[in-house]
């Protein structure tokens, strides 16, 4: 009974055009949970770095993308949150924000290719 209660669920869903693989479901799930700064620890963690490359990046997230962008889920990004995060930046230190932003960029490009963003939200050109 209840197999057929859920596939009736499913057969209407595909009537109605709404109908969605179940691995994007979960990976919408997965992205509901996960924070930014979650999301970039374990991307750090999975990459075969040298020690130095390690720890800046570690302090890079640590004391610049974390405190703005940290808690926000990885799902809710916005490109309008990473232009106003960039800006926040200040221009003092123009080779530490590139640094920043170039980080950011690859973490949120393996965010899209885990199916957690449709599109990376680091746009800005130049």
């Amino acid at each position: 009974m209840d197999g057929e209660g859920w596939l009736a669920r499913e057969r209407r869903k595909i009537d109605l055009d709404a109908w969605e693989p179940p691995s994007k479901a979960v990976a919408e799930a997965k992205a509901k949970a996960v924070t930014v700064e979650e999301f970039s620890r374990i991307w750090i963690d999975q990459r075969p770095l040298k020690p130095r490359t390690t720890s800046m990046y570690n302090d890079l997230l640590r004391l610049h993308i974390g405190p703005v962008l940290g808690k926000v889920p990885v799902k809710n990004l916005t490109h309008e949150a990473v232009r106003a995060w960039f800006a926040s930046l200040g221009s003092e230190h123009p080779r530490r924000n590139s640094q920043a932003y170039s980080l950011l960029h690859a973490i949120l490009k393996t965010a899209v290719t885990d199916g957690l963003l449709p599109s990376n939200p680091c746009a800005i050109s130049g």
